[in-house]
């Protein structure tokens, strides 16, 4: 279980540096002093602007010059045609929306009892 989250944090790892044109080491040191507020991801160069959604949108309708096509929880796209490289190919965009609290425990949990995770076990 170490080695298979040790993989998939070092492709994050790689995959962030990549985006944000910083070594590896750099996106270590930076990952290292989080969890970060909206304000603190933007100083450390983990995101490139703040908005609220409605901001968000308006400002992608705008430059897609209307051209905008949501899909909402749920949903599929079936026979989507923005696969980077296939014929015919239309650029596409994705966003992903996180709404509501980040919390330890199970679905359901209240989180009333929340305990520290035991690290041993992982």
């Amino acid at each position: 279980m170490t080695s298979v989250v040790d993989d998939l944090y070092a492709n994050l790892v790689e995959g962030i540096a990549a985006g944000r044109k910083k070594t590896p080491d750099e996106v270590r040191a930076i990952i290292d002093q989080g969890p970060f507020t909206a304000p603190q991801a933007l100083k450390a160069g983990l995101v490139d602007e703040l908005r609220f959604e409605d901001q968000m949108w308006g400002e992608l309708k705008d430059r897609l010059k209307g051209e905008l096509s949501r899909v909402f929880d749920g949903q599929v796209l079936r026979g989507h045609r923005g696969i980077a490289g296939a014929a015919g190919a239309r650029a596409s965009i994705a966003v992903v929306v996180g709404e509501g609290d980040i919390l330890r425990g199970s679905a359901g949990d209240d989180g009333a009892g929340e305990k520290q995770p035991d690290f041993e076990r992982l």
